[in-house]
């Protein structure tokens, strides 16, 4: 149970959490994401809900963070797409930090 523990830590000491999702190069490449993970991030959104802890998906958003933007592994973005990235992450986190 350490997602529990940690929201029941940082809610207990006034601390704001913001859980972020990145968009997957099998995404881009129009791989589909199976029926269990589909169902896992719906029960996680209903949950950090309900635990008033915000969650910003980019998962299946962002048409500009493309499959060119990818080294050759799920994770990690060329810096053009980095720069892109860490833009829009700024810009979406802004009014959720004050």
């Amino acid at each position: 149970m350490i997602l529990p523990d940690i929201i029941n830590l940082t809610q207990s000491n006034n601390i704001k959490v913001i859980l972020v999702r990145v968009k997957l190069k099998t995404v881009t490449e129009g791989k589909p994401q199976s029926e269990k993970l589909i169902t896992y991030i719906k029960d996680l959104k209903r949950y950090l809900d309900d635990s008033n802890i915000t969650l910003l998906d980019y998962n299946n958003d962002h048409e500009e963070l493309t499959t060119d933007l990818f080294r050759n592994l799920d994770y990690f973005i060329i810096p053009r797409g980095q720069t892109f990235f860490t833009k829009r992450l700024a810009n979406d986190t802004k009014h959720l930090l004050k």
